[in-house]
């Protein structure tokens, strides 16, 4: 492969914010002839790809700068699946075009990096801009750790580790040999791809330091989703885990997808009767799926979730309080572990 890392970012009417993230790129501290930009033009209404085309003809270092054009628009899964299809980097980075990179983003994660080739992810941290807080709270007293398949798992089933594509060095190699595209006309397509992604990574290292600054952009798709919509994705994700069932990490898995299932069940009131019934199929099919494997506590416990759990959703205070129900959940698994 020619570059060390391929930057992939799909434009989509976002000309408030292109030129703040291109000027991030540009001002990368770690640069050499090493480093390609891949931007896709999602066929962008406004005057996105404009700005950056400006930028980019007065541009003079040494990242090479490349643009992508999409005939129609095609959403952000098709827009990055083409920039990992013309990206010729070691590594894949991808980056939204309403955040930004510290300047020592790419320097810190290639340090880490040439330390250790053979590791598939390498994910900075990023600051959440709404909160003012960083966006990942993974306990860590170093400045970064490494986690293999069991602890990944076990860290994303407990939330600690998000399923995020962006900001993170990606092995180019791992994702075109296990064929890890992004599902077309997908919301919260980073969920599914991260979800695939980390039941292969073999060696995930989790850098601490912030290294993305995560913009809340008032006009992006997730801001102006309805409810009704967004629980359809969701549907969609969630019959792609059902199927794909973790067996090697049973009651930690059902417990993820049990405390997902919650809360759809709880989006699901406001919207039509089909949809309802669309979540409490998934529901029941997990239940089954525990049933018949012989999980009769962890049966139990789903179906105590489902029905007082959810029903105490009505009050605000459970509903303040819904995080620390669920870490309480993941307290038990190794007990439902014991008991099996």
């Amino acid at each position: 492969m020619k570059y060390l890392v391929s930057i992939i970012i799909p434009v989509y009417k976002v000309e408030a914010y292109i030129e703040r993230c291109l000027t991030s790129v540009m001002h990368q501290n770690y640069q050499d002839s090493a480093i390609e930009c891949i931007l896709v033009d999602d066929d962008s209404p406004d005057k996105s790809i404009y700005l950056a085309q400006d930028m980019i003809s007065r541009y003079h270092g040494s990242i090479d700068f490349k643009i992508i054009r999409n005939d129609k628009n095609r959403g952000l899964s098709v827009a990055r699946n083409n920039g990992i299809e013309h990206a010729t980097g070691k590594y894949l980075f991808f980056l939204d075009s309403d955040d930004y990179l510290k300047d020592d983003c790419l320097q810190i994660l290639l340090e880490i990096a040439a330390i250790h080739p053979d590791a598939e992810v390498i994910m900075g941290n990023c600051l959440d801009k709404r909160v003012n807080a960083p966006f990942i709270n993974f306990p860590n007293k170093n400045d970064y750790c490494i986690l293999d398949n069991n602890q990944l798992l076990r860290a994303f089933y407990f939330e600690e580790i998000p399923p995020m594509a962006w900001n993170a060095l990606v092995s180019h190699e791992f994702v075109t040999k296990n064929q890890l595209s992004f599902k077309p006309n997908l919301i919260h397509e980073d969920n599914l791809w991260a979800s695939k992604l980390y039941l292969l990574v073999t060696k995930f290292i989790f850098v601490p330091k912030v290294t993305l600054i995560y913009e809340d952009n008032p006009s992006s798709i997730m801001n102006n989703l309805a409810i009704s919509n967004d629980l359809e994705h969701r549907i969609v994700i969630m019959e792609e885990l059902l199927k794909s069932f973790n067996d090697n990490h049973f009651v930690d898995y059902a417990l993820f997808l049990c405390i997902s299932l919650l809360r759809m069940l709880d989006m699901s009131k406001k919207c039509s009767v089909e949809i309802r019934e669309k979540v409490k199929q998934q529901r029941d099919q997990l239940t089954k799926h525990s049933l018949r494997h012989g999980r009769f506590v962890l049966v139990l416990f789903e179906l105590l979730m489902y029905n007082p759990t959810s029903l105490l959703l009505r009050f605000r205070f459970v509903r303040h309080n819904i995080d620390n129900i669920q870490k309480s959940t993941y307290h038990i698994a190794s007990f439902f572990n014991f008991l099996h």
